[in-house]
């Protein structure tokens, strides 16, 4: 009787991979070890995070002039600011990605001359895991601009439009306990997870420190767009 022996994985690269990262990241790995492709993703999920941004403008805009008890109607200000800041948060995601990328590079070949190959194949594989985030982002977006702006009454009820985050649990007079709390939602958890098996998948990194860096990168950010008071 012969061994069985392990079926080989074709890669799937372009949209398949897209697919492939939300259905099968295991295929989704080996596609990104060999392709080493990411602007695929990075076009997704830049197109789902300015999308999110200007699905919400005009709640945001409404709680915030309810914070402020002031008016603040859109302008050519508000738009410049709504662009400014996502621009921040596309700039910031990216060097997420590097972040990602240079220390599971080092973690697998510092100093060797295959550093550059591994840093690109974890700067794919980063790029590809923020996938669900973009969706995630795009889905809170259109739930978001479903309802009247005016629905809205407080930072509380904006976040949890889509009751995915431990925003859930925060005190709904609190709105930077809110804000901060929203960070953590289960995009967020999916991404860090595709995160670390992806490296010890095409890696070989031990699990821990391969799940210890994206979720320190989520804690990290979450304290810079959103410190809590």
């Amino acid at each position: 009787m012969q061994p069985q022996t392990t079926p080989e994985i074709v890669a799937r690269p372009g949209l398949a991979l897209l697919l492939d990262i939300l259905i099968a990241p295991r295929r989704a790995y080996a596609t990104i070890a060999v392709t080493r492709e990411w602007w695929p993703a990075a076009l997704v999920v830049g197109a789902c995070v300015i999308a999110q941004n200007i699905l919400t403008v005009p709640a945001d805009l409404h709680v915030a002039s309810l914070t402020a008890h002031v008016p603040l109607p859109l302008s050519g200000k508000t738009v410049g600011i709504t662009a400014a800041t996502t621009v921040v948060e596309l700039l910031w995601l990216v060097f997420t990605w590097n972040v990602v990328a240079s220390l599971f590079a080092n973690f697998c070949a510092a100093g060797r001359p295959v550093y550059g190959l591994m840093y690109r194949t974890f700067f794919a594989l980063a790029a590809n895991a923020a996938v669900p985030v973009g969706l995630g982002a795009l889905a809170a977006g259109i739930v978001i601009r479903s309802r009247d702006p005016s629905a809205y009454h407080s930072v509380y009820q904006f976040v949890n439009a889509l009751p995915i985050s431990l925003a859930i649990f925060a005190s709904p007079n609190n709105p930077r306990e809110a804000d901060f709390l929203s960070s953590f939602d289960l995009p967020a958890i999916w991404s860090v997870l595709l995160i670390g098996f992806g490296g010890r998948a095409i890696g070989g990194i031990k699990l821990v420190p391969a799940l210890v860096v994206p979720c320190a990168i989520v804690f990290i950010s979450a304290l810079i767009f959103n410190w809590p008071s």
